[in-house]
């Protein structure tokens, strides 16, 4: 570096006022870009979920066996 960009650079500094940074358009895109993934797995959650079968069907190993000589007990 030479001696003046090492003489210019405090005075770029106290001249840069922090409270008139701002994102721009980097920062705007990159949410934007957050928010349209954030909907689109929503929109696929959603999705998933509508097939969801939240009935159980009745297992055959869990229920108890009928003997096979009467079609109801004690009858």
């Amino acid at each position: 570096m030479s001696t003046t960009t090492l003489l210019a650079l405090p005075l770029a500094a106290e001249q840069i006022d922090e409270s008139k940074i701002t994102p721009g358009l980097t920062g705007f895109l990159l949410f934007a870009l957050l928010g349209a993934a954030l909907w689109l797995l929503i929109r696929s959650m959603n999705r998933h979920l509508g097939r969801v079968r939240f009935e159980e069907k009745a297992d055959e190993a869990a229920q108890p066996k009928r003997p096979h000589g009467r079609a109801t007990p004690g009858a």
